[in-house]
């Protein structure tokens, strides 16, 4: 007899993503599985933790390790059907290379052709892409050289050709940090963009029909420094509607389907390509709110959208991590906004200040305060 729908989910890398999964699929009762990291796996903090099925013995991605946990899984839930939610990119790059192995082992992937995965999630051929439709990004800087600072550096593939690991833009804003990036990193494994600085903003996309995508908006308020990830947003109205139908026909051209988070800066009424993000999305919890589903086949809250600009993300523990690094939040709040009163305003809503994950939130917030008590007390002394 056929079994119901059971998801597969990796964990051990965006994890407020998974998190906000696990909650959605809980709350729905959809039944799912996941496949824990070996070692110190943030979800095995929270109650979801009932809910691993198997453990990778490898911490690299091994896609023999991998389907060998999906097989498990399979021999646990034999009557289930298996389906794959695309977590993070470095995964679904292992699953979509791999397809007709995880197939074999029991796993549904309902991702594009993984080709059409790289042109999207690769930076350079997705700015190239969306151009050839109107799409504006940053001006390219033609070679490495201090006299752009300030510029960004991004990465031409997700995946160093040399040293096979995953590599991450730069924000190069001093003579310091151009001189570290020299130093620790192969510029030819970058292009090099003008920094800009705007209103910043995410087009959340369902685009499983790409006759119909289902799109949401947010609005970031606070950015881990570096252009890492967002502390603080909220749900907000269509920032560029010509900016929205480009980026459409764009992966119509190449017929993604999946979902996507599509970044973009806003400056003086003109619209500016960052990245895209083919897979689950840091703050989706927002998008969830809002009425974007981690998975295709379940039905959007048809109420979801008039609701939308209630909402609001906010990731405390990052704030604090960002802070004890020495390093400064990157501000997105307009006149008259406040920080403090967000966090006042929000703090209820805290991805991880919830029951099931108030051990995590705790966590979080612990051994960063300490190190910036440490600092204090360090930089009191030394008066």
């Amino acid at each position: 007899m056929q079994g119901s729908l059971r998801y597969v989910i990796f964990t051990g890398a965006n994890e407020r993503a998974i998190i906000a999964t696990c909650r959605y699929f809980r709350k729905e009762g959809i039944q799912f599985s996941l496949i824990a990291r070996p070692g110190k796996d943030k979800i095995k903090l929270t109650h979801y933790k009932c809910h691993i099925d198997a453990e990778r013995k490898l911490d690299t991605l091994d896609h023999n390790d991998m389907s060998t946990c999906v097989i498990s899984i399979k021999n646990k839930h034999p009557n289930d059907i298996l389906h794959f939610v695309p977590t993070a990119e470095s995964i679904n790059r292992v699953i979509l290379a791999k397809r007709e192995i995880f197939k074999q082992a029991g796993l549904n992937v309902a991702l594009c052709d993984d080709k059409i995965y790289a042109q999207v999630s690769d930076k350079e051929s997705f700015i190239q892409l969306t151009g050839m439709f109107g799409v504006n990004s940053p001006e390219n800087i033609p070679g490495l050289n201090e006299n752009n600072i300030p510029f960004v550096a991004k990465p031409r593939k997700e995946f160093s050709e040399l040293t096979g690991e995953k590599i991450y833009p730069h924000l190069i804003l001093s003579l310091s940090e151009y001189v570290d990036f020299t130093r620790k990193h192969a510029p030819e494994e970058y292009f090099f963009q003008k920094y800009i600085d705007g209103e910043s903003y995410y087009y959340l996309m369902d685009f499983n029909d790409p006759i119909n995508p289902i799109i949401r908006y947010q609005r970031n308020l606070l950015q881990q420094s570096q252009g890492k990830s967002i502390i603080a947003a909220i749900c907000c109205e269509c920032p560029d509607k010509l900016f929205e139908q480009q980026v459409i026909l764009a992966l119509r051209s190449v017929n993604y389907h999946g979902l996507i988070m599509v970044e973009m800066m806003k400056i003086d009424n003109e619209s500016w390509l960052i990245e895209a993000n083919p897979r689950l999305w840091g703050p989706f919890q927002l998008a969830i709110k809002a009425g974007i589903k981690p998975v295709s086949n379940e039905p959007v809250n048809a109420d979801s959208e008039s609701h939308t600009f209630a909402h609001s993300y906010l990731w405390l523990g990052g704030l604090v991590a960002n802070i004890a690094s020495g390093e400064k939040p990157r501000r997105y709040f307009r006149k008259g906004e406040s920080l403090a009163w967000f966090i006042i305003k929000t703090l209820r809503h805290d991805i991880y200040l919830k029951k099931e994950t108030i051990h995590l939130f705790f966590k979080e917030i612990a051994s960063p305060f300490i190190e910036i008590c440490k600092n204090k007390s360090h930089k009191t002394n030394k008066w």
